[in-house]
């Protein structure tokens, strides 16, 4: 998704322009369209012109863009962007039941994707294509257990939710390379006395020193 552009508030040669029940803005006596839904969000927004023949229409409290189009030298012209009729609300609720379908508890799942939603609002379709890159690489385990993790230590973030599903995947590797290790070497009687030591070892940790892990590695 398209990296939103901010614009600085204290733009001099702004004007105020109403959102129309159309999703369109009048301007120099054309109409412009901005992202359905805006009507009802953003009844009142600003717009500058640039150097480039652009008009910007944007929220002047947050500087969030809502479209940019090129100004037109007719009259009476919709300028339109046929994305803007696009229900992207919709589409985000399908996009996060199918990939919360991907972890045993789906309801869990949904839980941190609104969390997600709530953090970053304009960009959780990102924050969705991150998780779903974990979800073509790894075990149902491993999503789960990550999952579990991110929500018992409020990592609410898609790269957070990647860096502990490497953690988890880094660590069952080396869990499943000590065994093969063992067997690879003709063991000594010393060795012998001290294979209870290694299995041991090689047992899951807990969360807490995954946790603990992460934070040595960031």
């Amino acid at each position: 998704m398209r990296q939103v552009s901010l614009v600085n508030h204290n733009s001099n040669n702004s004007i105020t322009r109403s959102v129309r029940k159309d999703n369109t803005v009048f301007f120099l006596s054309n109409r412009y369209t901005v992202p359905l839904g805006s009507y009802q969000k953003h009844p009142e927004v600003h717009v500058m012109s640039n150097k480039e023949n652009k008009l910007i229409i944007y929220v002047k409290e947050t500087g969030e863009v809502l479209a940019s189009h090129t100004i037109s030298p007719d009259k009476g012209q919709l300028v339109r962007n046929t994305s803007h009729q696009r229900d992207r609300s919709k589409g985000l609720k399908e996009l996060m039941e199918a990939v919360g379908s991907h972890f045993t508890n789906s309801e869990m799942a949904q839980m941190y994707f609104q969390k997600l939603r709530n953090r970053y609002p304009r960009y959780l379709r990102d924050q969705l294509s991150i998780i779903k890159k974990c979800i073509d690489v790894s075990s149902v385990e491993v999503l789960d257990d990550s999952l579990a993790l991110c929500m018992e230590r409020q990592l609410f973030s898609a790269n957070d939710f990647q860096d502990v599903v490497h953690l988890l995947k880094r660590q069952r590797q080396v869990n499943m390379n000590i065994p093969n290790a063992i067997a690879e070497t003709k063991p000594t009687s010393a060795d012998v006395e001290d294979l209870p030591l290694l299995h041991a070892e090689a047992k899951q940790r807990p969360f807490d020193q995954y946790v603990a892990i992460m934070e040595g590695v960031k």
